[in-house]
């Protein structure tokens, strides 16, 4: 993502806003796909949920199977020059923020399991077609933090989404199915994390 420069620069620094209560996503243990453009009306009502679950249009919503080793990296900068002379005084200029590339696997799912999220596949290959909620151990969402015309949350966008084929290792070991996709830089600059009154782990 390219940087966005404020210019004129403000007439003083602004203070920067003080954590008064730490927030953290914790495990993920499973990811809800549903396309960008349909959310929720209130993110953390039952009702909105199963009727997304049971749709069949654009707010059709679509929860994964339990998943492991989730990993979502910080994400780095793009830089242009640095010890060189190509940039004023040789100094590294930030330009933009990297895509990140969010990765875990599945164990032990069937094939049909695994062959139903190659949809995502296409989907996830046109931008901001395709979105992702988190759904920590605790049974929170984890979604972006948005709100506009009385939405309270949206999916995260995601690009490129990848299944592999089964990985399997022989005696003693379980079969998996690594995945991937991929996030924009900046995806998190505005995310909020619900507690359900009901049991998300359970759709």
């Amino acid at each position: 993502m390219s940087l966005q420069i404020v210019c004129p620069l403000p007439a003083n620094l602004s203070q920067i806003v003080a954590t008064t209560c730490a927030e953290h996503f914790g495990q993920i243990v499973k990811i809800a796909f549903q396309r960008v453009g349909s959310p929720f009306t209130d993110v953390t009502d039952e009702t909105e949920w199963d009727a997304a679950l049971g749709a069949s249009n654009a707010t059709t919503i679509t929860i994964t199977d339990f998943l492991e080793n989730l990993v979502i990296p910080g994400g780095e900068a793009i830089t242009e020059g640095g010890d060189d002379n190509s940039t004023l005084f040789g100094q590294a200029l930030v330009v933009g923020k990297g895509q990140v590339t969010v990765e875990g696997r599945f164990r032990g799912i069937t094939a049909a399991s695994k062959s139903s999220m190659e949809q995502f596949v296409s989907e996830s290959s046109i931008f901001n077609q395709l979105g992702v909620y988190l759904i920590n151990e605790f049974g929170q969402v984890i979604s972006s933090d948005v709100p506009a015309g009385g939405v309270t949350a949206i999916p995260f966008p995601i690009q490129s989404f990848f299944i592999g084929d089964v990985d399997n290792q022989g005696y003693n070991t379980h079969n998996l199915n690594m995945f991937s996709w991929n996030f924009v830089g900046g995806w998190g600059d505005a995310f909020r994390i619900d507690t359900l009154s009901w049991n998300i782990l359970a759709k």
